[in-house]
């Protein structure tokens, strides 16, 4: 029921952060400062960083494609299966659009989606979506996932996004905004419960595409704009923080920059919508 969404990326490239550290201080010993995107010890960190760009641009241009269907995590083409205690309820308060999606029934996890939805021509808000009025888009979007089974390895997941989407019917097409989430990941080690803890901090910064509404959403192209990104990892013993910078070209590759405040590792990806 659930499609790969940002969160699925996220939780790769968290793990991945966290498993990164410690690698070879001789990876490029031109310059002590420069990591090798090359090396072995890199890869994961580097597959995880383009597994959360598409991520991130699939969930995001999945929403500018087609607005009037979401909450964005939740694949609505057959309609999501209900059970007697979970919830699906709809208000519309102050021109917002709000869809609040309780799952309780599944075997491991409650799910809970409260999605907002709003619409623009111009600088007065519409009611009703209508696709060739509609200028701009806000979508606030918030997710929990609690575990409720008995395995000794589990994530619980608390996840927020605010995103705006302008200049719908120009050439210029962009959107901005800012993704946190915290995700806590709990296993045992010879009897003995521990705990990661992962911080995520995103901002997008008027990343512009354009679409073929004429066809899939994927023909979407990403031409500009930068996603900037700040991770914290702790495990209770180490604290380990990454920031990375994702610039788009024109030719909608991302060039993206890892930093751990000792080496800098620098390369180019081309996203993958998915």
């Amino acid at each position: 029921m659930f499609r790969r969404s940002i969160i699925a990326g996220l939780f790769l490239v968290l793990a991945a952060m966290f498993t990164f550290v410690g690698c070879s201080d001789d990876a490029n010993p031109n310059n002590a400062n420069v990591g090798d995107p090359n090396s072995p010890e890199f890869q994961p960190l580097k597959a995880a960083i383009t597994t959360v760009v598409d991520s991130t641009l699939g969930v995001s241009l999945k929403y500018a494609y087609k607005p009037n269907r979401f909450p964005t995590d939740v694949e609505w083409d057959d309609g999501p299966v209900l059970g007697p205690t979970d919830s699906l309820l709809y208000n519309y308060v102050g021109g917002w659009h709000i869809l609040y999606l309780g799952l309780t029934t599944s075997v491991d996890y409650s799910l809970t989606f409260v999605d907002s939805a709003r619409f623009w021509e111009g600088t007065n808000v519409m009611q009703f979506y209508r696709p060739s009025h509609c200028t701009g888009l806000d979508l606030i979007h918030h997710q929990t996932s609690v575990y409720n089974g008995t395995d000794d390895d589990y994530t619980d997941l608390r996840s927020y996004a605010d995103l705006s989407f302008r200049n719908r019917l120009e050439p210029t097409q962009y959107f901005y905004g800012h993704l946190n989430h915290t995700i806590d990941h709990y296993y045992e080690v010879s009897g003995e419960q521990k705990q990661i803890s992962y911080e995520f901090d995103l901002t997008a910064n008027d990343v512009t595409y354009t679409i073929d509404y004429a066809n899939e959403w994927q023909n979407t192209t990403v031409n500009g704009g930068e996603l900037v990104i700040s991770v914290i990892v702790d495990n209770g013993t180490n604290s380990i923080e990454w920031d990375i910078n994702i610039e788009f070209n024109e030719n909608g590759q991302a060039m993206v920059e890892a930093t751990d405040g000792e080496k800098t590792y620098a390369f180019t990806i081309t996203p993958q919508y998915q």
